[in-house]
């Protein structure tokens, strides 16, 4: 009795699916096995293009990192310049403090009039004991 039911061989690859899968492989730096059927081309094909979507992933997460890290060193680098700028800043307010103070003492030390020469003073010892 005659089988009903037909066998058909698979066909073979075809030379677009061929040629795709060969730039796809050369595109990623892979290997693969050469398929037998149009079938099997397709599957390669598809693990191909999940592998170039992994590898465009993991540069984008190294790239990603890589800015990450220029980020934080520049962070790093600005909260030490701002320190090194109040230093700077309070340094100069302290010296520019002790100028006013002195030049305030000088003035109160001409002064003739008791009353002036007494403000003067007390404003030089208030800035002094300030801090200014």
């Amino acid at each position: 009795m005659p089988s009903h039911h037909s066998h058909t061989t698979p066909e073979a690859p075809t030379p677009l699916q061929r040629r795709y899968l060969q730039a796809l492989a050369e595109q990623i730096g892979t290997g693969f096995v050469p398929p037998a059927t149009e079938a099997q081309a397709l599957l390669e094909i598809e693990r191909i293009e999940r592998l170039q979507h992994v590898e465009r992933l993991r540069a984008e997460v190294i790239r990603m990192a890589e800015n990450h890290d220029k980020v934080v060193r520049w962070h790093r680098e600005q909260t030490l310049e701002i320190e090194r700028l109040k230093r700077e800043l309070a340094t100069a307010v302290e010296a520019e403090r002790s100028r006013i103070a002195q030049w305030l003492r000088e003035r109160a030390e001409k002064v003739v009039d008791y009353g002036a020469y007494a403000a003067l003073t007390k404003a030089a010892d208030d800035l002094a004991a300030r801090g200014l």
